[in-house]
């Protein structure tokens, strides 16, 4: 039964992310905070393999202060007319609760969705969370942006970008995150 609380602040924590915008009538309510002073981690795109025009990309969270992670949101925009992203996997078998619709690609709209909760806190330096595999269908050169970026990095851990820590005394969210980089590819 100890692993219940767990879940239930796993889940509170990802569909705490989902309602942008909302307002907090209940005064039970997670809150959602900025916590600049302790922007301690850090999450990236990295190339693990290359082969030809396809890589396996692999999203990572450095936290090098070892703070409590509960959950990872990570989507990642592409343009798909210049991207084919395709085989996602969940890394880090410690990520156990997934809301509707946070383990897939939407070629569509040029989304990677990852949403991920554990049932205890992790506190690794380093976690690989996620892999994607990557193939340039249009690429012509002209390109100086970064062709794959984090999408919706919110101070408050709101966004669909956050790596989330539970604060249970002040029953506070906090994004211990710093704003993300893209990738060139």
């Amino acid at each position: 039964m100890r692993l219940f609380p767990s879940l239930l602040v796993g889940l509170l924590l990802l569909t705490s992310c989902s309602v942008p915008g909302r307002k907090i009538e209940d005064e039970n309510a997670l809150l959602h905070s900025a916590a600049a002073e302790i922007f301690s981690a850090r999450i990236a795109l990295r190339v693990l393999e290359e082969n030809g025009d396809t890589k396996k990309i692999g999203i990572v969270v450095f936290n090098p202060l070892q703070a409590p992670i509960q959950s990872v949101r990570a989507w990642v925009s592409f343009d798909p007319h210049l991207l084919l992203l395709d085989d996602l996997a969940i890394e880090d078998s410690r990520f156990v609760l997934f809301p509707p619709g946070e383990r897939t690609i939407d070629t569509d709209l040029g989304y990677l969705k990852f949403g991920g909760a554990v049932t205890s806190p992790l506190s690794e330096r380093e976690l690989l969370v996620a892999t994607f595999t990557v193939r340039t269908i249009n690429d012509d050169g002209t390109y100086d942006r970064p062709l794959l970026s984090f999408y919706d990095w919110r101070a408050e851990g709101d966004g669909h970008t956050a790596v989330l820590s539970f604060e249970e005394e002040e029953k506070k969210v906090l994004n211990i995150v710093q704003p993300p980089s893209g990738l060139l590819l």
